[in-house]
């Protein structure tokens, strides 16, 4: 379904610059024969995974600041699994000190770049690890920078990870430096090459951002996703509401949660106007 969100009064918060169309179908959410399950803390910095298997080459978690709850689940969930943490923000002795509840300090190891589009002194691409690696395990809290990093890889690369769990920033200025519609256009383009790829199976607003309401669609400005790829898995359209009361809790205690209902994030269908 292709929305026009061009010439729409947003109000006083510029989450949704001007821009042409979206496709809305590339956040259609899937549910599946697998359990979900909440690793890290409750509120901002835990996330939903799909317990699929245990067949992971590597863990990659991008974006970390002061937050390890989610490393420290996912290694301890899954003993002999290895993870790699990126982190241009903080030192290693921060990073160090802040892990408190991992069984095996022997499984993270820390490097202190940032994801990017290119791989140099400071940042990196990942391209060294799908190169090398066929089943990844990939988190991603990186402010924005997720879309450059995807949207220069290729549908090879993608179909390396195994499972994604990302923090879309979608109402981030900073790192297209084209105009206003050049900019969404190229963010929600990045969504819709992952929704090639792999299978959107949860969804949660953060309610960190305002919520913009286009063509009776609601469309958070920050949203934590679950992906699992394409594999030979059996899906269906998603039938609940979001939140999810036994899994999703807000990330800002002082702020309502952000309820989503409807098309595309159930099955129910909405009348565009």
């Amino acid at each position: 379904m292709i929305i026009n969100i061009e010439n729409k009064d947003y109000g006083d918060d510029n989450s949704f610059p001007l821009c042409p169309t979206i496709d809305i179908d590339d956040l259609v959410i899937y549910k599946t024969k697998f359990k979900k399950e909440r690793i890290g803390n409750n509120y901002d910095g835990g996330y939903i995974i799909l317990n699929i298997d245990e067949n992971y080459d590597i863990f990659l978690s991008a974006g970390i600041g002061s937050q390890l709850d989610f490393e420290e689940g996912l290694i301890n969930k899954y003993k002999n699994l290895k993870c790699i943490a990126f982190d241009g923000t903080i030192d290693e002795n921060r990073f160090y000190s802040s892990l408190s509840n991992i069984q095996n300090k022997n499984n993270i190891t820390f490097i202190p770049k940032n994801i990017s589009d290119v791989n140099e002194l400071y940042s990196t691409n990942l391209k060294e690890y799908t190169d090398k690696y066929n089943n990844i395990f990939l988190k991603i809290d990186a402010e924005g920078a997720e879309f450059p990093l995807f949207y220069n890889m290729d549908e090879n690369e993608l179909k390396k990870f195994k499972q994604i769990v990302i923090e879309w920033h979608f109402s981030d200025y900073n790192l297209f430096p084209d105009n206003e519609r050049d900019y969404i256009t190229n963010r929600w383009n990045v969504i819709k090459k992952i929704a090639k790829t792999h299978y959107l199976v949860h969804l949660h607003g953060n309610n960190a951002r305002k919520v913009r309401t286009i063509s009776n669609i609601k469309i958070p400005g920050l949203f934590e996703c679950t992906y699992i790829r394409k594999d030979n898995i059996e899906v269906e359209i998603n039938d609940k509401s979001i939140p999810d009361p036994e899994l999703d809790y807000p990330n800002n205690l002082n702020k309502e949660e952000i309820y989503l209902s409807n098309y595309p994030y159930n099955k129910s269908k909405v009348i565009i106007i």
